[in-house]
């Protein structure tokens, strides 16, 4: 069977992923990598501009996660950027310098594109064969991405510029002191005056929400070392009260 590898350029990490469908058509992962190289430093200027050092650390990441998932012999290797790449006033050529470097261009894809592609991926997790509808929030390091699905068809997305990073970068200028009370307030209403523009679906249904990217595994990771214990041993579920 045909084994396809991507990577995901994104704003605070790249990763890779192959795949491969099963004998039934479903998309089976077998392998999967990531690195942390926050290629987004100063995406909220405003010209947000991709320094040297940030585009050879991106380009040794994908150098080494390309090599790395060379074992498999993909048949197809896509390249696919977010939030980082897709403002950065010299995008362009941070794609250019990869294509040069590895033989892979990069398609850089729009926000409403990233949140479809978030959606389908999601849809493909065979943990989540039962779910009908839910709502899905996706933070990385430079946008938002929210969907939800009614009867597992998408119902609404939309992709926001309130990533990690951005606000970070816009709101807390002590990063080695916990959060003011002022800064929590400046944010939530900032983040509140995007969110209440956003069409959900009213389906009373609605009873689940996922929430995937970098920072909700950093709240885990707390809430495991506050425990004494490991990541994987933590419950990833969240009941609301």
């Amino acid at each position: 069977m045909s084994t396809a590898a991507i990577v995901d350029i994104g704003s605070n990490s790249i990763k890779i992923l192959v795949a491969k469908r099963d004998p039934i058509g479903r998309t089976v992962a077998v392998y999967h990598n990531s690195l942390d190289v926050r290629i987004s430093t100063g995406i909220n200027a405003t010209q947000p501009m991709l320094g040297n050092t940030a585009m050879t650390a991106g380009l040794e990441a994908i150098q080494e996660l390309l090599s790395s998932a060379a074992t498999y012999s993909p048949q197809q290797v896509i390249l696919v950027a977010t939030s980082a790449v897709r403002e950065a006033s010299n995008g362009a050529e941070f794609c250019s310098m990869v294509q040069t470097h590895t033989g892979h261009p990069i398609r850089i894809l729009s926000g409403d594109e990233e949140a479809a592609s978030i959606g389908r991926g999601l849809l493909c997790d065979p943990m989540l064969d039962d779910w009908r509808n839910f709502t899905l929030v996706d933070i990385g390091g430079g946008s938002l991405e929210c969907l939800s699905f009614v009867d597992r068809q998408m119902a609404n997305a939309a992709s926001l510029p309130l990533g990690c990073v951005r606000l970070t970068e816009q709101f807390v200028t002590d990063r080695q002191s916990p959060m003011s009370t002022n800064t929590r307030k400046q944010i939530i209403e900032y983040t509140g005056n995007f969110l209440k523009d956003v069409e959900f679906s009213k389906s009373t249904e609605i009873t689940r929400c996922i929430v995937t990217g970098g920072s909700i595994v950093s709240i885990r990771s707390m809430v495991a070392a506050k425990s004494g214990i490991q990541l994987r041993e933590t419950s990833p579920c969240i009941l609301r009260s």
